[in-house]
């Protein structure tokens, strides 16, 4: 008896070790996809833009030592330099203006820098006249009817030369720009963004014309000046060599009795010039 019960044992527990254990698939329910959004929105900004450097212009600078215009609002005009031809002989017949006077003791091209942050790409346009002949400081009377001798430089002319264009991000998408031209009474357009394009911050610069984003080119524009850039500008000095020039006729005869000047002003409208 104890024999069989043992060997039933045994084949008993042969059975539990062979018998195949057979696993149940379980099938998972499809979840669907959820989607969620991403909102921004942008709005013009109106702050003022401070002027940038006409040779870098995508570096913090101390800027010019002449202010800039504070102009506020979405498209603006934000620098204009101003022009100092230095102390003249009386017999002078041409004159070059000084390079841009920046507070570090450096120089700079003279420039004009336009800012357009509406977010319309409508294109713009700049353009400038000189208000009246230059004249001494403190006339009034105006030229056609002044009989003063010397109070007004008659016949005289401004001119502009190597104008170029520099933006921060990219050296295409600008304005066009007129590479020279001489100032007149009457109104005339400089600089033309067409649609899509003149958006951010942009110099209008006048040196040897050599438009770009890298200091390295753009830092050939000062070789038009007498004035080395690193060092400072001395705006009573005769500068002798500039891209900015003013012209005197031999029949004009200036007076030492005040400085002479005159208004150039610059206008900025909000849609492309047609011609």
């Amino acid at each position: 008896m104890n024999k069989f019960i043992l060997k039933s044992a045994s084949l008993l527990t042969a059975a539990v070790v062979f018998v195949p254990v057979v696993a149940q698939t379980v099938s998972a329910d499809t979840i669907n996809p959820v989607n969620s959004t991403a909102n921004v929105t942008f709005a013009t900004d109106t702050t003022p833009t401070q002027p940038v450097d006409p040779t870098n212009p995508g570096v913090d600078v101390p800027g010019p030592v002449d202010p800039p215009t504070g102009e506020s609002g979405p498209l603006s005009i934000d620098f204009a330099s101003n022009l100092y031809f230095g102390t003249q002989s009386v017999t002078a017949k041409t004159a070059y203006a000084h390079a841009e006077k920046w507070a570090d003791d450096t120089a700079r091209p003279l420039y004009v820098q336009v800012t357009d942050k509406r977010g319309t790409f409508a294109g713009w346009n700049l353009s400038v006249k000189q208000e009246s002949t230059l004249h001494l400081t403190g006339v009034t009377t105006p030229e056609a009817s002044d009989t003063t001798l010397g109070d007004y430089l008659t016949g005289s002319q401004i001119s502009f030369g190597g104008g170029y264009t520099a933006n921060q991000y990219s050296s295409t998408g600008g304005p066009v720009v007129q590479s020279s031209f001489a100032l007149n009474s009457g109104s005339q357009v400089v600089a033309n963004a067409a649609a899509n394009t003149g958006v951010g911050t942009w110099v209008y610069g006048f040196g040897t014309g050599a438009s770009g984003t890298t200091s390295a080119t753009l830092n050939a524009n000062m070789t038009a000046y007498s004035d080395p850039i690193n060092a400072s500008v001395d705006r009573d000095s005769v500068a002798t060599k500039s891209p900015v020039t003013l012209t005197i006729p031999a029949s004009t005869n200036p007076s030492t009795k005040a400085a002479y000047t005159a208004n150039l002003v610059w206008t900025l409208a909000d849609t492309p010039s047609n011609s």
